[in-house]
């Protein structure tokens, strides 16, 4: 991957980011990948309920909340515009806590041996806005943090721009450090984003999801 978001890619579309019936064939060696050509119809079927009254057309998203929009203790956003690591660090910010843990995954110019121009991101942002806040949930739940904010671009990312930025304040460094770890780990594993990495000689789509 052209870099270490964790994440899969691409921007996101109106209509739940339907794909684009390119059929996500590289277009310079052919390869295939599992890249489905209507992400809302997939993860609505795995979920049951496909984040019913969300907006499907929207470009981006900020929720806070573990259980409610406007939770001090979580931040959720899916964007189109640049991430700011001092957003997060700000947010995450506690008077309780004694560590602030931060990763950000950035376009590098480079991936498998092929030059990147560019990377083009993509979600079904509704249910990717859903999982992100479900894993930050989690995070809250089970481990001693404080504070967590977790964000992921969308649309085109050129070499150098972040696409996902993760904080996470803890009493002690191990905590604030495993959480980070945590997030990236299971959004990587979880939340419906895709990315096309376009190379000097051709592009590819990718996903997170195994």
């Amino acid at each position: 991957d052209a870099s270490d978001d964790g994440a899969g890619a691409t921007a996101a579309r109106g209509a739940g980011a339907r794909g684009r019936g390119d059929g996500g064939v590289d277009e310079h060696h052919g390869t295939s990948i599992s890249r489905p050509e209507n992400p809302q119809k997939e993860f609505d079927a795995e979920d049951g309920d496909g984040a019913d009254g969300a907006d499907a057309n929207a470009t981006a998203v900020d929720v806070g909340g573990p259980a409610c929009e406007g939770s001090p203790m979580v931040r959720v956003k899916v964007v189109g515009e640049g991430l700011s690591l001092d957003e997060a660090v700000r947010f995450v910010s506690s008077d309780q806590a004694g560590a602030i843990a931060t990763f950000s995954g950035v376009v590098r110019d480079n991936s498998q041996g092929r030059g990147v121009d560019r990377l083009e991101y993509e979600a079904y942002i509704p249910m990717a806005v859903k999982e992100m806040q479900a894993i930050c949930d989690a995070i809250l739940r089970d481990k001693d943090v404080a504070k967590i904010f977790m964000a992921h671009r969308v649309g085109r990312l050129e070499v150098g721009e972040a696409a996902v930025v993760i904080a996470a304040s803890a009493p002690h460094r191990a905590e604030a450090i495993d959480a980070t770890r945590t997030a990236i780990d299971t959004l990587k594993n979880k939340v419906p984003i895709w990315k096309r990495e376009v190379f000097h000689d051709g592009s590819i789509w990718k996903s997170n999801r195994p």
